[in-house]
């Protein structure tokens, strides 16, 4: 069969375990988890249906066997994983090679689209759409129908049944590959990131079971004595820390509107003089119990192999810029440590022996004492250690690099810390007399000013290091940070001058500074130094209100809202087109520096990664030290 050729692939398959909470490889690897169905496709042919009662077809395992034969899935990590645990294993299917595919979920999220196919299709606007009746069978014949007592298993296994679920399969096929005409192949380098994704989630990273056990334990103690201090304090109205309605109403009782008991509007009110003090001994023991980051310890349990590590945790251009998003476990939003090593070290001792009384009074309540804990319940595997490697400040230096900020540059190059850089110029004093409290202001401008942000976003980033900054203060320092930074202020409104220039005239290419703008059909490109085009869909120029109150001309686009996670219109403007341009460059340093640690001679395995931080596992007695 001629090289060209494409074999579109997709399996059915039924298992007691949960995909969604343990992963692909977990998934894959248990001896229940089994093929229901597969439907195969060449190239525009009738799609062919096979079951386990069939032999492997012969032209499928003629391409797959021979050098290059292309495979194309949606998710194609899963079918390869199934593929290859399952249909190599148990019915004499060939074995399938990450290298022969294309992946149609990563090159739709490559191109700002949803990520799973029937949003996909949706988005692109396909005439041909997923099966929705038969994706509610498939997830209905995908789990047991019932466990009896003595464990065994009933399946939804009617023949009617299997013959639906067979045509909601090749009806899969068929919108997967009409979607991947649809869709830009991922360029050859971004092709080695995906394949480099796939290695990394499959080698996962070892975590500290025992210590995550314990950590559990003194989690769940500690909550159940929140609720019944909260159930004291309120008289059984409010019967545990979690139930926020319940909350919200003794509040409002309390005559104190409240909308919301959320981390921030806690802050707030522990704050406010008018607030009786009953109700903020209540706020305050809401405060303790709410940390959703504990939650992440069963979830690394759920997710751990037999052999202690976690895997399938990161997903491949999971936003706009192309970096990497979280998976049940989510390493990206992993608690900020703000203790010191040492007292971190000497709690992950105090949990070992089930102390939570002890770390309570030499350090901090027992549930902030587990959170601060939580990037050390990953551990090197046995025989091994962790060297961890980031670009400091990467999106400092690139914003102004991309803004021809000369002196923040010269900054850098001088080795100078760009927090008391930034405190001095705000303060208008020298960096050695910028006190600890003016490094902090320092810090968070360049953390919270640097893609347009006003004082609301200055305070709010202060909040959530728990500082309190007055509107007036906040006012004055995002002012004093614009007058130190105006290449970096007129760079946004250069970039949004371009990008809905290019939107205006399809065709042309409009540049500022070293990126370049351009809409072609129903996409605007935004080409980055890197080669690599960052996609917005279906852009278009609309009146919009700004916060001020008055109407401008803004671009709008459709995408993933980050925080609904659903496909609609999303305005942009200058400062978030250079917030995502700066994070899609920082990205592709990363991806860059990835392959470079990973190349054969190196010996270097990367295990995980969390925007501009690199985790790599070595051999214990390596030469290489962190």
């Amino acid at each position: 069969m001629p090289k060209e050729d494409i074999l579109h692939l997709d399996w059915e398959t039924r298992s007691t375990v949960d995909l969604t909470k343990t992963g692909i490889y977990i998934y894959a690897q248990h001896p229940i988890t089994d093929i229901l169905v597969g439907v195969w496709a060449f190239n525009d042919n009738p799609p062919n249906i096979w079951t386990p009662a069939l032999p492997p077809p012969a032209q499928v395992v003629d391409h797959i066997n021979q050098c290059g034969g292309r495979v194309v899935a949606h998710n194609a990590t899963f079918e390869i994983a199934i593929n290859n645990f399952i249909a190599v294993k148990r019915y004499d299917w060939p074995k399938i090679k990450p290298e022969q595919c294309y992946c149609t979920a990563a090159m739709a999220r490559a191109m700002g689209l949803p990520g799973g196919l029937g949003a996909a299709a949706a988005a692109v606007g396909l005439a041909i759409q997923k099966d929705q009746k038969g994706h509610r069978l498939m997830l209905q014949m995908c789990k047991p129908r019932k466990i009896h007592p003595n464990g065994e298993l009933e399946w939804w296994n009617d023949e009617e049944r299997l013959n639906r679920l067979a045509q909601y399969c090749k009806q899969d096929v068929i919108v997967e590959r009409e979607l991947f005409k649809r869709l830009l192949k991922l360029s050859p380098f971004e092709q080695k990131i995906w394949l480099l994704d796939m290695r990394i989630n499959a080698r996962g990273v070892a975590i500290d079971i025992p210590l995550i056990k314990k950590a559990i334990i003194i989690v769940e103690k500690e909550q159940t004595k929140l609720d019944n201090q909260i159930r004291r304090k309120t008289k059984g109205q409010v019967d545990k820390c979690s139930n926020v309605l319940q909350l919200n109403t003794w509040i409002n009782a309390q005559a104190v509107f409240c909308a919301s008991v959320a981390k921030a509007e806690i802050v707030e009110m522990l704050v406010d003089e008018t607030i009786p003090d009953c109700v903020k001994e209540v706020l305050r023991i809401r405060q303790r119990s709410a940390h959703t980051s504990t939650a992440k310890l069963g979830k690394m349990l759920l997710c751990a192999s037999k052999d202690g590590r976690v895997r399938d945790i990161l997903m491949y251009h999971a936003a706009i810029t192309g970096r990497w998003g979280g998976r049940r476990v989510q390493p990206q939003n992993l608690p900020r440590q703000t203790l010191p090593p040492k007292d971190i070290n000497n709690i992950i001792k105090l949990i070992s022996a089930s102390r939570p009384d002890l770390i309570d009074i030499l350090y901090t309540p027992p549930l902030d004492g587990v959170a601060q804990t939580l990037r050390s319940m990953f551990i090197a595997g046995p025989g091994k250690k962790f060297i961890a490697v980031d670009f400091k400040a990467i999106e400092a230096r690139v914003l102004a690099w991309l803004a021809g900020e000369a002196r923040v540059l010269d900054m850098f190059r001088a080795g100078q810390d760009p927090y008391r850089y930034a405190a001095a110029q705000i303060y208008n004093c020298l960096e050695e007399q910028i006190t600890d409290y003016q490094r902090f202001v320092g810090k968070v401008a360049v953390l919270a000013l640097g893609y347009g942000g006003g004082w609301k976003a200055f305070a709010a980033m202060a909040k959530a290091y728990e500082v309190d900054i007055p509107k007036t203060t906040a006012e004055e320092i995002k002012i004093a940070w614009r007058k130190n930074n105006p290449n970096i202020v007129n760079y946004w409104y250069r970039l949004e001058e371009k990008a809905i220039e290019a939107v205006k005239k399809p065709g042309s290419l409009q540049s500022a500074r070293k990126i370049q703008f351009r809409k072609v059909g129903s996409f605007l490109f935004c080409r980055l130094p890197s080669g690599r085009v960052m996609v917005y869909p279906y852009p278009k120029i609309q009146m919009v209100e700004t916060p001020w109150g008055s109407m401008k001309e803004a671009l709008t686009y459709k995408g993933v809202d980050s925080f609904s996670h659903k496909w609609g219109e999303i305005t942009t403007w200058g400062g978030k087109i250079a917030e995502n341009i700066t994070q899609a460059i920082a990205r592709d340093l990363l991806a860059y520096a990835m392959l470079t640690f990973e190349m054969e001679e190196q010996n270097l395995k990367i295990v995980m990664h969390v925007h501009d931080e690199l985790l790599i596992e070595v051999d214990e007695d390596s030469a290489i030290t962190p």
